[in-house]
């Protein structure tokens, strides 16, 4: 008679929790590469946001608009800080195409 050896309980348990380590890892892995994009769209709006805010006081153009570009949207709106007369609330939201927020840059701005 030929003898077969069985695996254990433990040998079993510890090939599960490799197995669930190396799932893990993949998944995290997966997880990184799908919102790679989202971070680079993300790093381009913020930028573009920053730029607008800067255009925004350089030429002094205090009004509420919306600016369109070909994957995103910033809605830019003026508004009075407290009680004050002079000081206003720069506020730049972006939008992406499925109408949902990606980013916003708000900044109090002086005007005398």
């Amino acid at each position: 008679m030929a003898r077969l050896k069985a695996a254990t309980l433990v040998e079993s348990i510890m090939a599960m929790v490799i197995i669930s380590i190396v799932f893990a890892a993949g998944l995290m892995v997966v997880n990184m590469v799908i919102n790679s994009n989202r971070s680079a769209f993300r790093y381009r709006v913020n930028l573009a946001l920053q730029q607008m805010a800067s255009e925004t006081k350089l030429q002094n153009r205090y009004i509420d608009e919306q600016i369109d570009s070909a994957d995103y949207r910033v809605m830019k709106e003026i508004l009075p800080y407290q009680d004050r007369k002079d000081i206003y609330i720069l506020s730049l939201r972006a939008y992406d195409l499925d109408n949902e927020e990606v980013m916003q840059h708000r900044e109090l701005v002086f005007l005398p």
